[in-house]
């Protein structure tokens, strides 16, 4: 009786143990996948893409007001006032909510403090929080072409996969292109919910 009742135990815990490492249907995490790689578009721009609209220097505003008068040669130039995004912290507070703690990690370091690098030199970073408002490097190129566009539909979940980490595949193609290629992304389930743990660009 009692080897009956440990194989019965040994069996529910398995039986428990499979069932919360199951990865879920696509229909539960399509939308979550759909509702992030969308608000990721934004993020890949402020980090890769042309980033953050400056104050030009050319511009009459930046002109008249002497917004560059001390700094006319520097690398740094100021995010425009009618940008949402005024602080470092706010640009992390908005791409927490898209990609992972771990994607992230480093990414703040290029970011927001800059790496020194034996073959590149120093890699300044993108954006810095200074006295005078937030300044956006203007030696940082564009390293995103184009936008990459997901073909919701033909989402499906591979291996390796589970309750908390799931691997998914797209049709994509960039826009303004027709070529088709098959994307992989990578989602974990953080404490607020499925994050990014890859890029979508």
């Amino acid at each position: 009786m009692k080897k009956l009742l440990a194989i019965l135990t040994l069996v529910l815990i398995l039986t428990v143990s499979t069932a919360c490492s199951s990865p879920p249907d696509a229909a539960e995490i399509r939308p979550a996948a759909e509702a992030l790689i969308e608000a990721s578009y934004e993020i890949n721009n402020i980090f890769f893409g042309e980033g953050l609209p400056a104050i030009e220097r050319d511009s009459e505003f930046a002109i008249e007001n002497h917004v560059y008068y001390m700094d006319e040669e520097g690398n740094y130039d100021y995010i425009a006032e009618d940008c949402p995004y005024q602080t470092t912290d706010q640009i992390k507070a908005a791409a927490e909510q898209v990609y992972s703690a771990d994607y992230l990690a480093s990414l703040y370091e290029t970011m927001f403090v800059g790496v020194a690098d034996e073959h590149a030199g120093m890699l300044y970073a993108r954006y810095l929080d200074t006295d005078e408002g937030l300044k956006k490097s203007n030696i940082h190129e564009s390293m995103i072409a184009a936008k990459r566009v997901y073909d919701y539909d033909s989402m499906t979940i591979v291996k390796p996969s589970n309750s908390k980490f799931v691997n998914v595949e797209f049709d994509t193609h960039l826009e303004g292109e027709s070529e088709i290629m098959r994307v992989r992304l990578t989602l974990v389930k953080e404490e607020s919910g499925w994050r990014l743990d890859s890029p979508t660009y």
